[in-house]
C-alpha cells in the first residue's frame, strides 16, 4: 500500500476515534415533544438551567419536562430526601437514575437539585443565611437653590437590618458649603424607620427625626410618631406603597440665615466698639457725666460685643401633623432605578398649613458596589412667610454611592 494511503487512514482512524470519545450533551425532553441539548448546569426551586451553544443558558420549568439525560454521572438529591450519585437517563421508557448500584426509577419532578459533586450540591441545598445588614455610604455635591444659592459637599450613611417580618431603617446625612470664607450651608439630618409587616402587605411603622438646616434659618426639628401602610405593587421591577400616620414636631427657627448672623454680627459689634471708644473720650474729657453712668455705658457696650445677638428671639413651634407617604419605584433602562418619595404633612389644627417633601432619584449601577444616583429634593413650606424664609426649597444632588 503507497505510504499516502497510511497517512490518510491514520488520520482518519484517529478522527473517528475522537469523534467516538467525544462526550455527548445533556438531553431535555419537553411534554410538548421538544429536544434540547446543551450542558445541564442545574436542578434547583424547580427549575432545570441547561447551556445550549445556540441560545445561551435556557430555564425551564420541571414540571415541563419529561424526561433528562445526563452524560455523566451528577450529585442528586431526590424529593423523598434520598442523595445519590449517577446519571439521568431513560430505560424501556422509564426516567431514573443509573448508579453503581443499579437503576433507580424516578421522574424529573422528583430531583430537586443536580449539581456536579456532592460538596456543591450541598451548598446548593443550604445556601448560607443572607446578612440581615446590609448599608450604604454616599458622597457628592449638592446645588441648591430657594433660600440659598450654593454648591455644597454631601455626605450620607444608612444602615438597614431586615427580619422575618421586620425592618429597621437608620440613615445620616450633612451637608456643609461656604463662598469666601462665610459658611452659608451646614444642614444636618438623622432619620429612623422601623416597620413590622401584621399581613403580607400591610405594615405597622414608626418613625423618628432629628434636623439642623442653617439655610432655612432652622435651629432644630425633632419629630416623631407612626402608623399604617400598604404595599400596592409589590413586584422585583416595579413597588409602590402608602402609609397614613400622626407625628409630633417640635421646631426652634432663627432669626437669620449663616450669611444674615454674620453680617449682623459684625454690624453690631462694630457699633459697639465705636460707642466703646467714644465713651472714652467723654470720660477722658470729664463732661461732669456721673461715673455711674459711664460704668452702666460700658457695660452695656461689653455685652454688645461678646454678644451681639442676644436680643434676637427665637421662633418655638410645636404642633402635631397628619403624615401621608407615597413610595414608587421603576426598573428602567435594564439596571438603573427611578424612585420617587413623597410626603405631606398637614397640620392637624389648621389642615390649610402643611409642609411637603418630594425626592425624585435616578440610581444607575457602575459595578456590583458602586452606583451613581441623581435626585432632585424639593421642600415647601406653606408658612414660610411667617418663618421668615422662601417657601420652596430646592435640592439638586450627585453622588457616588456604595453598597455594602
Amino acid at each position: 500500500m503507497p505510504k499516502v494511503n497510511v497517512w490518510i487512514l491514520c488520520v482518519l482512524a484517529t478522527c473517528a476515534s475522537g469523534a467516538l470519545s467525544a462526550p455527548q450533551d445533556d438531553i431535555v425532553l419537553l411534554e410538548n415533544g421538544d429536544r434540547i441539548s446543551g450542558a445541564i448546569t442545574s436542578i434547583n426551586g424547580g427549575n432545570i438551567r441547561i447551556a445550549t451553544p445556540y441560545a445561551g443558558e435556557l430555564t425551564i420549568q420541571l414540571d415541563a419536562v419529561a424526561a433528562i439525560e445526563t452524560n455523566s454521572p451528577r450529585a442528586l438529591a431526590l424529593s423523598e430526601g434520598h442523595r445519590l450519585v449517577g446519571a439521568l437517563t431513560q430505560e424501556d421508557g422509564v426516567s431514573g437514575i443509573r448508579t453503581d448500584d443499579g437503576f433507580h426509577p424516578a421522574q424529573p419532578l422528583e430531583v430537586i437539585a443536580l449539581a456536579e459533586d456532592t460538596e456543591t450540591l450541598h451548598q446548593l441545598l443550604h445556601p448560607p443565611a443572607p446578612s440581615k445588614w446590609s448599608g450604604t455610604v454616599e458622597a457628592g455635591l449638592a446645588l441648591r437653590s430657594g433660600n440659598t444659592d450654593t454648591t455644597d459637599f454631601k455626605f450620607a450613611a444608612g444602615v438597614k437590618r431586615t427580619g422575618d417580618r421586620n425592618t429597621l431603617a437608620l440613615n445620616f446625612e450633612a451637608a456643609y458649603g461656604s463662598s469666601d470664607n462665610i459658611l452659608n450651608t451646614r444642614r444636618f439630618q438623622g432619620t429612623f424607620r422601623w416597620q413590622y409587616y401584621l399581613r403580607e402587605r400591610l405594615y405597622l411603622y414608626t418613625i423618628g427625626l432629628a434636623e439642623r438646616d442653617d439655610g432655612r434659618k432652622l435651629e432644630h426639628r425633632l419629630q416623631g410618631g407612626g402608623g399604617l401602610g400598604y404595599d400596592i405593587i409589590k413586584r422585583e421591577n416595579r413597588t409602590l406603597s402608602g402609609d397614613l400616620g400622626v407625628t409630633y414636631t417640635r421646631e426652634q427657627w432663627a432669626p437669620f440665615t449663616p450669611w444674615e448672623r454674620d453680617q449682623t454680627r459684625n454690624a453690631i459689634r462694630g457699633g459697639a466698639y465705636n460707642r466703646l471708644y467714644a465713651a472714652i473720650a467723654a470720660f477722658g474729657e470729664n463732661d461732669g457725666q456721673p461715673l455711674r453712668k459711664t460704668i452702666e455705658q460700658v457695660r452695656h457696650i461689653l455685652a454688645d460685643i461678646r454678644y451681639p445677638l442676644r436680643e434676637y428671639n427665637k421662633r418655638n413651634e410645636a404642633y402635631a401633623n397628619l403624615r401621608i407617604g407615597v413610595n414608587y419605584s421603576q426598573r428602567i433602562f435594564r439596571a438603573s432605578t427611578l424612585s420617587e418619595e413623597l410626603v405631606l404633612m398637614p397640620n392637624l389644627e389648621d389642615i390649610g398649613e402643611f409642609r411637603a417633601v418630594s425626592e425624585l432619584a435616578l440610581t444607575t449601577p457602575v459595578t456590583d458596589t458602586l452606583s451613581l444616583r441623581t435626585s432632585l429634593k424639593t421642600e415647601y413650606d406653606s408658612l414660610a412667610k411667617e418663618r421668615g424664609v422662601d417657601r420652596w426649597d430646592n435640592t439638586l444632588m450627585t453622588q457616588i454611592r456604595y453598597k455594602f
